[in-house]
Parts: C-alpha cells; structure tokens; sequence
C-alpha cells in the first residue's frame, strides 16, 4: 500500500499545477533544466506512490530523462511565480539558461541528484520507474484538434511514471 500521507501531501499542488504550472527539473546537478509543466498525476501504483509526467518528446528535458532517470517538481504557491514559468514554458534549455532568464535561484534536491526551484511551496522528488509513449487513438477528435493538430501530431508525449521519494514543504 502506498504512503498515504505523501499522496494527501502532494494531491493539492496538483490544483497550483492545473491552473498555472509548476517547474520539474532534471538534468545533473552542473547543469540542470527546468520546464514548465501543466500536467501530470499523482496516484499509487505497485504499492508506492507515484507521479506521472507527460514530456512531449520534442523537449530537451525529454533527452535529458532519457539520461538522468530523476526529477523534481517545484509547485509554486497559488498566484505566485508567473512570469518565471511563462519563460520556462516558452523557451528551450537548448538554446539559453532558462534558469538564469526566469530569474530562478536553485536549492539541492534532498534526495536525487538534481535540484528545486527555491521559494515553492511544495517540491517532489522522482526517480522514472517506467516510460510509455502516449497513443493518441483513444482520445476524442476535439482533443486531438487541441492538442495534436498541425504540426504536432508526430510530437506526443511520453508519461513518465516515477516513484515519489520525497514530497516536502517549502
């Protein structure tokens, strides 16, 4: 069965991650990534708890997990950090330090062998326990106009589901 009280800890910065995102971080300690993410669930599978994030494989973090296998997710409070996660949602950790433009200052994970975004309210740490590439033939013709039309029909994400070993206020 799975720690109940990670999962009662964590399920509310779920609402903050909805409404306006939050940061997950990978990459290694010298040279970490952040994006903003919008998505994800947070639930108990093989008697542990978990948390599952959909990464569009385009995404540099996408290549980065692909290496490292941990991540952080950094829940801003409600209302707080907006701006920081516009630009980390709106540029790639290709082409410049997303950290260093959001004007984010990083704390060491506890953990994993990556880091938080200081000044959050909640922060998670994850190591990927399994990756499934996401099969779009389930989903309704209106979502599949939203999500993956154009351009983005080859670019679908991967869910990465993780193990939760850490979940902690900030």
């Amino acid at each position: 069965m799975a720690d109940f009280t990670v999962l009662s800890q964590a399920a509310p910065a779920l609402e903050v991650m909805a409404s306006q995102g939050a940061f997950l971080l990978t990459g290694s300690p010298e040279k970490p990534n952040v994006m903003t993410v919008g998505w994800g669930s947070i639930g108990d599978m093989w008697g542990i708890p978990v948390f599952t994030a959909p990464i569009r494989l385009s995404r540099y973090s996408h290549e980065l997990l692909d290496v490292s296998s941990v991540f952080t997710v950094s829940f801003p409070n409600a209302g707080e950090m907006k701006k920081a996660l516009g630009v980390c949602g709106s540029k790639s950790g290709r082409n410049c330090d997303k950290i260093q433009a959001a004007g984010l200052e990083l704390l060491p994970a506890q953990v994993v062998a990556s880091s938080v975004v200081k000044g959050c309210g909640t922060y998670l740490e994850c190591r990927v326990l399994s990756r499934t590439d996401l099969s779009l033939d389930g989903l309704s013709k209106l979502q599949r106009e939203r999500w993956y039309s154009g351009s983005d029909t080859e670019n679908t994400h991967t869910l990465f589901c993780s193990e939760i070993l850490a979940c902690y206020k900030g």
